[in-house]
């Protein structure tokens, strides 16, 4: 699994810095990129889709130092990584100045050296695991495996890439180019705020899966109850508090432009609905890949992107920018309904189940 997880990491990177280098600039065009920005902007997406094969070996062998209960050695690996990012950064701009070339270069040299760092960890002897040459070799059924399970977060990834181009440009057809940075600034606070519930999902993945190949289905209720209840609580909060101090926060990204500060605090308090509403869809989801039901998992994390998408386009027709604000809480509602409808059913199922399956006697050698 190791081997190919790699491999595929490693396709997948070249693959995607080929198709970046290759359409660099209709892909900024129509990400909304102005055209006299192209100049810096061309050389910067070409120098940093190269660091990205790095950045998606990095991710990949991120999760081998988790199930091997090493999450903290993988998060200071990330902290370490994004701190030389921003030390090099600050020396190609202000001593090299090289602008936003130098930026980039540090980007890529960064992501590299993260890569590595994790690389140099797993083949060393604190690791179980270690990368071998014949297991990287081509195996198809483990790799349809992987794949499989990965499917539904990659096409989520992709489908939330046209969900942002159509926002975008509904955004910009309402308020031109203070609409699409007031709607820059309001994702960006709601992926700060997912950020910490998707981290406690991901931490449960290899509990449940571990606890279900032991029979322990006693444990993986638990599990997910306390997830639950974990996700939601923190969605909760993190949407009250911004939504009591919207002005506050929205301060924090403009000082001049009031206008762009009074759409992004009118904005804030329905951005923030999903993040409490994807405790129950985004638990469900990552729950269903651990017991591997990507089908499931799929309905939740692409049904949303598949209702956002005509949502930016309609809404802000009818209801001008205010359409925006409500794209969130409209496509994420049903498929929270849903979550919550399957979660139930799995919790009732997961208490009928046996506590604890029949093991085999464990030899001296496995003890």
């Amino acid at each position: 699994m190791l081997g190919q997880g790699l491999r595929l990491a490693v396709i997948n990177g070249i693959g995607l810095a080929l198709l970046f280098w290759a359409f660099t600039k209709p892909l900024l065009l129509a990400c909304g990129c102005a055209p006299e920005l192209l100049p810096m902007a061309i050389p910067f997406v070409r120098i940093v889709s190269i660091g990205q094969i790095f950045l998606i070996a990095l991710i990949s062998m991120g999760n081998i130092l988790r199930v091997q209960g090493r999450p903290m050695l993988g998060l200071l690996i990330m902290l370490s990584s994004n701190a030389l990012n921003v030390g090099l950064a600050a020396l190609a701009i202000y001593g090299l100045h090289w602008g936003v070339t130098g930026t980039a270069v540090a980007t890529a040299i960064s992501q590299a050296a993260g890569c590595l760092t994790v690389i140099s960890f797993v083949q060393g002897k604190s690791s179980v695991l270690h990368i071998r040459r014949a297991f990287m070799k081509a195996d198809r059924a483990i790799a349809c495996s992987i794949l499989s399970l990965g499917a539904p977060f990659g096409l989520m990834q992709l489908l939330a890439t046209m969900v942002f181009l159509a926002a975008n440009h509904g955004a910009g057809g309402q308020a031109g180019t203070r609409g699409v940075a007031a709607l820059g600034v309001l994702n960006t606070v709601a992926m700060l705020l997912i950020y910490p519930p998707l981290g406690v999902m991901q931490a449960m993945q290899p509990l449940v899966g571990f606890n279900k190949g032991a029979g322990r289905m006693d444990r993986v209720r638990a599990i997910l109850v306390r997830v639950l209840v974990a996700t939601l609580a923190m969605g909760a909060v993190f949407s009250v508090l911004v939504a009591v101090f919207s002005g506050t926060v929205a301060g924090l990204f403009s000082k001049n432009d009031v206008e762009l500060i009074a759409m992004v605090r009118r904005g804030l308090p329905w951005f923030v609905v999903p993040i409490t509403l994807f405790g129950v869809t985004g638990t469900m989801a990552h729950y269903f890949l651990s017991v591997h039901e990507p089908r499931r998992a799929a309905l939740l994390l692409l049904g949303r992107q598949f209702v956002a998408m005509p949502l930016f386009v309609l809404l802000p027709k009818w209801l001008g920018f205010y359409g925006i604000y409500l794209v969130g809480p409209c496509a994420d509602l049903p498929f929270a309904i849903v979550a919550a409808a399957l979660m139930v059913r799995e919790l009732a199922k997961l208490r009928g189940a046996p506590g604890v399956a029949k093991q085999p006697a464990l030899t001296s050698a496995t003890g």
